[in-house]
């Protein structure tokens, strides 16, 4: 509803800990459902919300969902 996608619009961080495990439980979905959320909800005036991502591995599937998560972003930097 209104107040869901409303709250997706005040989202300054999502962090996707344990990644390669959120994958090998099916998870896959569900996380690109909340980055699509987080994209539609996105006002153009507000700042990008930054993700972090973490993970034991960097398997394909992790590295597709990280792609997945940076698309229309700006690069990512190393601290």
């Amino acid at each position: 509803g209104h107040g869901a996608a409303s709250a997706f619009g005040r989202v300054a961080c999502l962090v996707l800990d344990e990644a390669d495990q959120l994958l090998a439980l099916g998870f896959r979905r569900p996380v690109e459902a909340v980055v699509a959320s987080l994209r539609r909800a996105a006002h153009p005036a507000a700042p990008p919300w930054q993700t972090l991502l973490f993970s034991a591995t960097l398997r394909g599937d992790v590295r597709s969902l990280a792609a997945a998560a940076r698309r229309g972003c700006a690069p990512p930097t190393a601290a």
